[in-house]
């Protein structure tokens, strides 16, 4: 959720870290008119974090489980763009992230 909120108020810093920086070098600010996806992007990770907070709330470790393995599409896809268009360092972080929610949505689906 903190991911989504702060592409929503600091975009420039967000794409940043995503590892897909601006490639222009103006300190004009990066508005929703100026790059839509990353508001996208950001009420996609609003809605994965409500998600899992609420199931674990529920106490649905099963259905919290299947949210994280359904987000590898996503994970893979975030990782695999980064790699080829962006940054190869930040590349790594959306991996590793994979990496963990796979292993994390397993476990908590073969524990339920």
């Amino acid at each position: 959720m903190i991911f989504g909120l702060r592409s929503m108020i600091s975009t420039r810093a967000y794409l940043t870290t995503f590892g897909l920086p601006l490639k222009e070098k103006s300190n004009a600010p990066v508005t929703m008119k100026s790059n839509p996806w990353v508001q996208l992007a950001g009420a996609r990770n609003i809605m994965f974090g409500a998600s899992i907070v609420a199931l674990q709330y529920l106490g649905d470790l099963r259905a919290m489980g299947t949210i994280f393995l359904c987000g590898l599409v996503i994970s893979v896809t975030d990782a695999y763009v980064t790699w080829n268009y962006g940054e190869r360092n930040a590349a790594w972080s959306h991996i590793y992230g994979t990496i963990f929610a796979a292993l994390l949505g397993g476990y908590l689906v073969w524990i339920s």
